[in-house]
């Protein structure tokens, strides 16, 4: 019998760790420094994070988690298999000031699941493109293995 698994490799690019900080923004005047103005902003880094991380069977839905992606826009995950994109999937919104998502799915959706090491683009666009901006890249190693 054959069932076929998911071996996750660790990702390329940023991964696991979210940091947000609160910077302190001063502007002063050159020529009248008393005029100042002071605005504390909130930043985070571009992150994501899957678990669990590796071995995962297949359908098995798995949790996403990302922080850094433009508020109030979908996340996409872009899958690809050599140099063609085979799926591009909307995980959901990126939801207040950090643009943070938790949700859950399919590692790779069933219907285009095949063995071989894929890339997988998570953005916000729709469409596949390589330049798009905030990205997380990561791959992930597909394998048959025989049980039984």
């Amino acid at each position: 019998m054959q069932v076929r698994l998911l071996y996750v490799s660790r990702a390329v690019g940023p991964m696991t760790s979210t940091v947000t900080a609160g910077i302190l923004l001063t502007a002063r005047e050159r020529n009248f420094p008393a005029n100042a103005a002071t605005a504390t902003l909130q930043a985070t880094t571009l992150a994501f994070d899957v678990r669990p991380a590796s071995f995962v069977r297949r359908g098995q839905r798995v949790r996403f988690s990302f922080a850094g992606f433009p508020s109030g826009r979908g996340i996409y995950a872009h899958y690809r298999l050599g140099s063609r994109t085979l799926a591009s999937v909307r995980l959901g919104l990126a939801r207040g000031a950090c643009g943070t998502l938790v949700t859950r799915a399919p590692m790779i959706p069933t219907s285009v699941l095949r063995a071989g090491s894929w890339s997988v683009q998570f953005d916000a666009r729709s469409a596949y493109s390589p330049r798009a901006t905030p990205r997380l890249r990561t791959r992930i190693r597909v394998r048959t293995i025989r049980v039984g």
